[in-house]
């Protein structure tokens, strides 16, 4: 029983340690985690929250953080039913780590068809809601863009949506070619 309540103090001292560290000198440590790991630390904290959600920390991480090997992404589209018997369903996918282990999931909606991922960010769009959607799969995270005014979801087909990252200018970029109709 005695070791337990040593151990228990020791974790409590360490737990001290921590808190006294410079956000600089935290932002280092957490730094070297992979950021299946960073999902789940962002939770510790508030302090820890804003340093992981910073945008010069998400930077610095994509250029200094660990090299783990490429996540995989299964991605399953929504429907909705031709005859209108069953309601209609959502789609999602899964976010595997290198040892094949679910490390996010995510939904979509029904009209969402996946433009591409990039760093990874992936980009939907969602015709219903007249926007694209850009998801980091780890935070939750998402922001939605409007569609371009000429894009028309019944005859743009998703083809021509690019999804990209900018390393001159540090930007992730939504390319649209503009789609005509062929007359016929």
């Amino acid at each position: 029983m005695q070791g337990s309540k040593t151990q228990k103090t020791a974790t409590d001292a360490d737990a001290a340690s921590i808190a006294q560290l410079p956000s600089d000198v935290l932002a280092v440590i957490l730094l070297r985690l992979p950021a299946s790991d960073l999902r789940r630390v962002r939770r510790v904290c508030k302090e820890w929250r804003d340093i992981i959600s910073d945008p010069s920390f998400i930077d610095a991480h994509q250029v200094h953080g660990p090299r783990a090997p490429t996540h995989t992404i299964v991605f399953y589209p929504g429907r909705r039913p031709a005859d209108g018997a069953h309601e209609s369903l959502n789609g999602g996918g899964f976010l595997f780590d290198e040892q094949w282990r679910v490390t996010a999931r995510f939904t979509v909606d029904e009209s969402a068809e996946m433009i591409g991922t990039c760093r990874g960010l992936l980009c939907f769009r969602v015709s219903a809601h007249g926007v694209i959607k850009v998801v980091e799969p780890f935070t939750g995270e998402s922001v939605s863009l409007p569609l371009p005014p000429t894009a028309n979801a019944k005859t743009c087909s998703i083809a021509a949506y690019c999804f990209g990252f900018d390393l001159a200018t540090r930007r992730y970029k939504v390319v649209h070619a503009r789609c005509f109709r062929r007359e016929g």
